[in-house]
């Protein structure tokens, strides 16, 4: 039988409820609460972004079984499931693992793509929350680290995800290029009426300390960048950061108390968990597949001592509670917002 209306509205605010609940336990009771899980499917690319360097032969990915043993174990509390790669539409099993996750109910789910492989997975994207593009900005900065093509590419895949009524919002890396660019990268954007998360170059492990210095945005060009988009925030309402993050960036000084550990997990291709995405590879202690070692890591208190984060809390749940809010799509049925219009 289909549910009521009110029966909807019912559900959805009980959802909002338990993720409000396990987000205070988390971030001032110091609990462990799983309440954000972003899965790296698969190291496969099709493409080698220079600021992330995967390489083409690398074929590790994330056994589908044990994803859903995992999303079995922590039920109650994940409410968002963010998959990432690699590109995460070349993962073996892309389709089955979309279906479990819907057929769950109460999970926000959102996917990350480079937009070359969309028409080929069009069936399952429809059932995704949220699909975020990797658009840097207009084609020659996009294309600067990118391959050749790949901004024709990525354009006409959002069209096509946006005619078969899929949300879509970008997620563009502040990089040497674009940073000098801000404001030509802030017009584009914002000429298309695009939902954009802007993310800061991370020293990943697949970088040498001599490519990250070359790829990253200088100083001085980073705070002016945040500015601008600290000034469009505030006429706009397509930049999905909060306006504490972009401070903390700004300001890397201000940030004091990192919590995302306490609420979030990142799996990586091989299994282990780790609290952040910028340690990915960096600690194998905690695999997935090991029931009691699992249950350990999200008993742990407080996991991280970092002092400093470039991340500094930026991505992943905080904007995506955002833009729920903002659009209040928690308690509203899934409404698609017009991009290219």
């Amino acid at each position: 039988m289909r549910a009521s209306r009110t029966q909807v509205v019912f559900m959805k605010t009980a959802g909002v409820v338990r993720i409000a609940r396990n987000f205070i336990a988390a971030r001032y009771l110091h609990r462990r609460r799983l309440i954000h899980l972003e899965l790296e499917l698969t190291r496969k690319c099709n493409f080698r972004c220079d600021y992330c360097n995967l390489q083409h032969e690398n074929s590790r990915e994330l056994d589908e079984q044990d994803i859903i043993r995992l999303l079995d174990k922590y039920q109650r509390d994940i409410a968002f499931v963010f998959l990432t790669g690699g590109e995460p539409l070349l993962y073996s099993h892309f389709d089955d693992l979309v279906d479990n996750i819907r057929r769950r109910g109460g999970i926000y789910l959102y996917v990350t793509t480079n937009g070359s492989l969309v028409s080929s997975n069009i069936g399952a994207l429809k059932k995704v929350d949220l699909v975020s593009f990797s658009l840097d900005g207009p084609r020659e900065i996009h294309e600067a680290h990118r391959p050749a093509g790949s901004f024709e590419r990525i354009m006409e895949a959002m069209r096509l995800a946006e005619s078969n009524g899929i949300n879509i919002g970008v997620t563009c890396v502040l990089t040497k290029e674009n940073a000098a660019r801000i404001d030509d990268v802030l017009g584009f954007f914002e000429a298309l009426n695009l939902f954009v998360t802007f993310a800061p170059m991370n020293h990943s492990t697949n970088l040498t300390d001599d490519d990250y210095a070359r790829l990253r945005p200088a100083g001085g060009n980073l705070s002016l960048a945040l500015e601008r988009i600290i000034d469009l925030k505030k006429r706009t309402r397509i930049v999905l950061n909060s306006f504490a993050s972009l401070q903390r960036l700004k300001d890397p000084g201000r940030f004091k108390d990192c919590y995302w550990g306490r609420m979030s997990a990142y799996v990586n291709a091989d299994g282990f968990f780790q609290p952040c995405c910028l340690l990915k590879d960096r600690d194998r202690e905690w695999n997935i597949r090991d029931e009691a070692v699992s249950r350990k890591y999200l008993m742990k208190a407080d996991w991280s001592g970092c002092e400093y984060c470039e991340q500094q809390v930026n991505l992943s749940l905080h904007e995506v509670m955002s833009f729920i809010i903002r659009e209040r799509r928690s308690l509203m049925p899934k409404r698609v917002r017009p991009v290219f219009s």
